[in-house]
């Protein structure tokens, strides 16, 4: 059996898409999209650049944020003085975890900071005036004009800092990116034994843009990871994440939660002709999918995973989603299960548990597309995982 091990390739990047052609593309912490050009060092290596005459300069934007919490006191008015149980004045976007604009430090020594801390007034649900958005109680739906049942607010703090590193990265374009998603149409990942197998293949490129558009790249291949141009999909609502499936079927979520594919494409019609939402179950929204041969996995906002089920050529959407149990926690975590932050679905099927633990769901059959339990794989404080890499 071959030896697979990790080795750091350099550059600064947030997350990563591949696929069985080799094609690499990132996305860094401000949405610009990068491609992997094949070589290895930069500034990790402190001027030891691997010979490879492939590293550019990479300058990146980290935004941190902390939220300020407040409590409505009947004499008072909103108070800082909050109940036992409420989360910390200064917390995180969950409340959980104690933040504060004095103890943020940087990322590492190569970053800077590039502004002061501000009110975010551009949040999701929007803002007064003042920057704050109330809610009957933490947590809750926040919206930007407080009612008569409100008990609570918060408003979201900001401060941005700027990375400067290199690595054998070559920008991808001027659009800005949430999400992507690369698949080879038309090859055999169970026949192919190397790369030069898939490289007369075209790469299926479809991307979501900051404003929450749809875009498909064309000319993609092995020999032009880049592509040439952009397209632009019609979509009604804005969308947060996007994958396409081997058959060249494409899954996206929207701003709202709910999971659309793509109806009618075919070999003739790529691009399809329309937006077809799935059914949720009620109360549950999205916040991620992924599509392989291993069948089509999602991952809400509860950081619970969910499988399709009953999916078959006349009904390519399937029926139902199908949840799947929490993983058990390991020492010397004292929560006794734990969810998931990211999930990626090829043959096989993996993801990140919050706890960082790369996973590999096992037992997965045509009469049980769930799976039976979870392969715990290497620990660390892990955020992405992409399956599709050749390796």
């Amino acid at each position: 059996m071959q030896e697979m091990y990790w080795r750091q390739i350099g550059g600064h990047i947030k997350r990563t898409f591949s696929c069985h052609a080799g094609v690499v593309w990132g996305i860094s912490c401000d949405n610009t999209a990068w491609v992997y050009n094949g070589g290895w060092g930069g500034q990790f290596l402190k001027g030891l650049e691997g010979g490879s005459g492939k590293i550019n300069s990479m300058v990146d934007t980290h935004t941190y944020y902390v939220y300020e919490n407040q409590r409505w006191n009947p004499i008072s008015g909103f108070t800082t003085k909050s109940l036992p149980t409420d989360r910390h004045i200064w917390s995180d976007a969950s409340g959980r975890q104690k933040r504060s604009k004095e103890h943020t430090k940087l990322l590492s020594t190569h970053c800077e900071w590039i502004t002061d801390w501000m009110v975010d007034f551009n949040i999701p649900g929007g803002a007064d005036k003042e920057g704050w958005q109330y809610a009957i109680d933490f947590p809750a739906t926040y919206h930007a004009h407080k009612k008569i049942t409100d008990c609570v607010r918060r408003r979201r703090w900001l401060k941005k800092c700027r990375l400067t590193s290199s690595g054998p990265w070559q920008e991808l374009s001027h659009s800005k990116i949430l999400d992507a998603s690369l698949q080879v149409l038309g090859g055999d990942a169970d026949s192919a034994n190397s790369l030069s197998d898939w490289e007369d293949l075209p790469v299926c490129a479809w991307a979501v843009a900051s404003n929450g558009d749809v875009l498909i790249r064309h000319g993609v291949t092995q020999q032009n990871a880049r592509g040439d141009s952009w397209e632009h999909i019609p979509s009604e609502q804005p969308l947060i994440a996007i994958s396409v499936g081997p058959t060249g079927q494409v899954w996206t979520v929207g701003r709202n939660g709910m999971i659309y594919f793509r109806y009618g494409i075919t070999r003739h019609n790529p691009l399809g002709e329309a937006w077809q939402m799935v059914e949720t179950p009620p109360g549950t929204t999205f916040r991620t999918v992924s599509v392989g041969h291993a069948g089509i996995w999602a991952l809400d906002n509860h950081n619970r995973l969910a499988v399709r089920k009953e999916i078959t050529k006349t009904f390519p959407e399937g029926s139902h989603w199908q949840f799947l149990p929490n993983m058990p926690n390991i020492p010397p975590h004292t929560e006794t299960h734990i969810g998931f932050k990211s999930v990626s679905v090829g043959t096989e099927v993996w993801a990140i548990a919050q706890n960082g633990i790369v996973c590999k769901r096992c037992g997965i059959t045509k009469e049980n597309p769930a799976g039976a339990g979870w392969n715990l794989g290497i620990p660390g404080q892990w955020q992405h995982i992409s399956l599709e890499s050749f390796s």
